[in-house]
């Protein structure tokens, strides 16, 4: 929560010429976006973004689907994938190759760790970073993040954080969003979402309170065998019996 409250950069997403109508301006194209949540982790933000509903506008924008999700789990050496990116400024641009290996651990732009990444010889250059990794079904298994060359440019190894990873982050992250905005807003109507799961106290006086408390008595040890066996021998004796010609019933 204090990482997503520490954000204060203006960002903007620049839509693509598919996607935007032809008579919107250059600067029409950029939307701007709100920071939700950063990883360096796995080099991955989340972002928000409002379109505007001016039903007196002729300017439409529809934005595409979601890309499928696909798990990087299942991936196997020698697997066929597609990378999608802008490599140079070349907008949507597709190459294939194959998993080249997998659970790579690779140190990024900012000399963070990065983790189970997916190694793959198809051609990411500078730009391809942020773009999807496809398997053949057209499932999003990736997010390409960086390569290893001397020149600069692609020499076949390439390399993607897996999206097992990111779609759990992104999850969490959205989660926890929404429910900071609903805590904001003191005049809910609506019900909040109730969760269940376990948080860390550093409180110390609550910590002191804790060890404090009274401990749970242990049970009594068990009896001697030779003192059961008397036990049970006067509870015999002492308890009457009735002889059986003596028993009466009513109705």
């Amino acid at each position: 929560k204090e990482n997503r409250n520490r954000r204060h950069a203006q960002v903007y997403i620049r839509l693509a010429s598919s996607i935007s109508s032809s008579s919107m301006s250059k600067n029409e194209n950029l939307i701007p976006a709100r920071i939700v949540s950063v990883k360096p982790e796995l080099d991955t933000a989340i972002l928000q973004i409002t379109i505007p509903k001016d039903s007196n506008s002729s300017n439409t924008m529809v934005l595409p689907q979601p890309i499928p999700y696909g798990s990087s789990s299942k991936l196997l050496v020698g697997q066929s994938v597609l990378a999608i990116g802008n490599p140079f400024g070349l907008d949507q641009t597709l190459t294939s190759g194959v998993v080249s290996a997998l659970n790579r651990s690779v140190r990024g732009v900012a000399n963070n760790q990065i983790s189970n990444c997916i190694q793959t010889d198809a051609a990411i250059n500078p730009g391809n970073s942020g773009g999807p990794l496809l398997n053949s079904n057209g499932e999003c298994v990736g997010m390409n993040t960086m390569i290893i060359s001397t020149s600069g440019s692609n020499a076949g190894i390439g390399f993607a954080i897996g999206m097992d990873e990111i779609k759990e982050y992104v999850e969490c992250e959205i989660e926890l969003d929404r429910m900071d905005n609903n805590e904001r807003l003191s005049s809910l109507s609506k019900k909040k979402r109730g969760w269940l799961g376990i948080e860390i106290v550093t409180d110390v006086n609550f910590e002191k309170q804790l060890k404090s408390r009274p401990s749970v008595p242990p049970p009594p040890p068990p009896l001697p065998a030779a003192a059961a066996s008397s036990v049970d021998a006067v509870s015999s004796a002492s308890t009457p019996t009735a002889p059986l010609g003596n028993a009466t019933s009513s109705f």
